[in-house]
C-alpha cells in the first residue's frame, strides 16, 4: 500500500513523495524483532498492532527504511501512516471474525 506525504520529505539525502508500505509481506521475524526493540519491563503492550511506536516501527520496517525515518517525519505524515498500519490490521481482525461467524457450528456429537 502506498502512502502519499503531505508534502515531499528529504531523509538522508532522498527526497520522498510516497512511501510504500509492504505490509503485506511482513512476517513472524519482523514482528519479533520490532517486538525485541520495544521491551521495556514497564512498558505493556495488550496488542501490538494497536501501539503507535509498535506501528511506527512496523511502517519504517515494511518500507525498508530506517526507523529513524518515522522519527523524522512531519507529524501530520507519522500519525497518517500510523493510521494506515492500523487500518489495514483492523480490517483483517474484523474479515477473521466475520468468517468464523458465518462458519457453521460443529455439531454437539463431534
Amino acid at each position: 500500500m502506498k502512502y502519499t506525504l503531505s508534502e515531499p520529505f528529504e531523509f538522508e539525502g532522498k527526497t520522498y513523495d510516497t512511501i510504500d508500505l509492504n505490509i503485506e509481506s511482513f512476517n513472524g521475524k519482523a514482528a519479533g524483532e520490532i517486538r525485541r526493540r520495544l521491551e521495556d519491563p514497564s512498558r505493556v503492550i495488550p496488542v501490538a498492532w494497536m501501539d503507535d511506536e509498535y506501528c511506527s516501527l512496523m511502517a519504517a520496517k515494511s518500507a525498508g527504511l530506517p526507523y529513524e525515518f518515522m522519527d523524522a517525519i512531519p507529524a501530520s505524515d507519522y500519525f497518517g501512516i500510523i493510521d494506515e498500519i492500523k487500518a489495514f490490521f483492523t480490517k483483517r481482525a474484523f474479515s477473521r471474525e466475520k468468517r468464523a461467524k458465518s462458519m457453521p457450528e460443529k455439531s454437539k456429537s463431534e
